[in-house]
């Protein structure tokens, strides 16, 4: 089973945390990633997760547009850049399908440790606005990172 980690693309700074939308920059940004994500990485999603921010809205709804087949697109707590980890570290162990996750820093960071050396804290995956990490869970119930992908390496 594969989780996809995603940062939305880069928002506009503005007060009002909830209200932010994504900017021209980050929708190219993510268009760039989306259409990677459609043409090479043959991403097959079941369903996917995000904040009730707009920004991870936004972001949720352009890769929506880029996956085939069509998944399902769900808001979901515990994603907002502050909540606990653990929340969807446990969920993501229940998860039977390939599934993404569209969230903000620096909760998909924590996340991406928890799930890989069962830590919140350590740097040994970067992540980017508009990003993708790929993790897969084996029949031990062990993540480990497949490969990820940011804008700047893409043409």
């Amino acid at each position: 089973m594969k989780l996809y980690l995603v940062q939305h693309a880069k928002a506009e700074v503005k007060d009002g945390e909830t209200s932010r939308t994504l900017t021209e920059e980050g929708v190219a940004e993510l268009l760039k990633v989306a259409s990677f994500l459609k043409i090479h990485a043959m991403v097959s999603i079941h369903t996917i997760y995000h904040s009730n921010k707009i920004r991870a809205i936004q972001t949720a709804e352009i890769l929506f547009e880029h996956i085939k087949p069509k998944p399902l697109v769900k808001q979901a707590s515990g994603l907002a850049p502050m909540d606990d980890v653990l929340i969807w570290a446990e969920q993501a162990s229940h998860l039977s399908e390939d599934s993404m996750i569209v969230g903000h820093m620096p909760h998909i960071s924590k996340l991406t440790h928890q799930l890989l050396a069962n830590s919140k804290s350590g740097n040994f995956v970067s992540v980017r606005n508009a990003g993708v990490i790929c993790l897969e869970r084996d029949s031990t119930d062990q993540w480990s990172l497949r490969w990820s992908i940011i804008p700047e390496i893409l043409k």
